[in-house]
């Protein structure tokens, strides 16, 4: 009995998850109807990450924008799920970061205007890219610079919707490929925080990213499993990652959030996750003892 305790003790320490709330990002949705919506919440989905991109495209009339905003706001509250998060539009050409000041001006102002328009959600959190792809190397210091700039720009616009600014990681030639980039780029901003997407570190370990960016700045997360080659957002369990050490260490960062899963997956595939990762935890506690 006691080394019952003393185990289930150091689960919950080593960051257990056994009642840990789902969500699932809209952006992996194959349908995004209202049905689908009920379908998914009774089927255990309690959360839903709202993407814009659904919404926008350059094609997209300002008026259209609005209205499916409108049509899927309907939805998700006739469906019973909570809005945990928004991720704000992105695209090769809509990038704060770019080198043409212009350009960079009218993306930031785009961008702020659909951070109001994200408020109608009431999300908790805001997901933005910090730059798109590709990007040079003789460029990239300019980029990183020009992205911090329109951070501070945007983070305002965060605050007056009652949302926190979250920025994510991302892979390849995109800006904040480890940790060290991903402080550079929220220096000096103490309410921005990170969204950790957990497929995306391609030149650096979970464990070294998570011990650069330090305690506290991990906002949201984005849970999804890969090859350690390029983003794949197969639902863990069918990728590389350590999720029993990869878990410990996201919630010994002080992460107390939700389950944002950035993945394809029915409901009952994302509770089975929720339990492989769960049972991944106890593995890493134990071998820890």
């Amino acid at each position: 009995m006691k080394k019952t305790m003393i185990l289930v003790l150091s689960i919950l320490l080593c960051g257990g998850i056994s009642a840990q709330p789902i969500g699932k990002s809209m952006g992996r949705w194959k349908d995004i109807s209202a049905a689908s919506m009920e379908e998914n919440r009774k089927g255990g989905l309690e959360y839903i990450e709202v993407t814009i991109n659904d919404f926008w495209r350059p094609s997209k009339t300002h008026e259209e924008i609005y209205e499916r905003a409108e049509k899927a706001l309907a939805d998700i509250k006739a469906s019973g799920l909570k809005v945990w998060s928004v991720h704000l539009p992105f695209s090769r050409t809509l990038d704060i970061s770019v080198l043409d000041d212009k350009a960079r001006a009218e993306n930031v102002a785009f961008m702020a205007e659909m951070i109001a328009l994200a408020g109608r959600f009431n999300p908790r959190f805001l997901v933005l890219h910090p730059s798109s792809e590709p990007i040079g190397n003789e460029e990239r210091e300019e980029r990183l610079q020009n992205s911090h700039v329109s951070i501070g720009k945007l983070a305002p616009e965060a605050r007056r919707i009652g949302a926190t600014l979250c920025i994510e990681n991302l892979p390849r030639t995109c800006l904040g490929q480890t940790g060290e980039e991903m402080l550079r780029l929220i220096d000096g901003y103490d309410d921005v925080k990170l969204c950790f997407d957990t497929n995306h570190l391609l030149f650096q370990s979970h464990a070294d990213y998570l011990k650069v960016v330090g305690k506290g700045r991990i906002g949201t997360v984005h849970l999804s499993d890969y090859d350690f080659e390029n983003e794949r957002h197969w639902i863990p369990g069918q990728g590389k990652i350590d999720w029993g050490e990869l878990w410990k260490g996201i919630r010994e960062s002080g992460y107390d959030g939700i389950m944002m899963f950035e993945c394809y997956g029915e409901p009952e595939e994302l509770t089975a996750a929720r339990e492989f990762i769960r049972k991944s935890v106890g593995k890493a506690c134990r071998h820890a003892e």
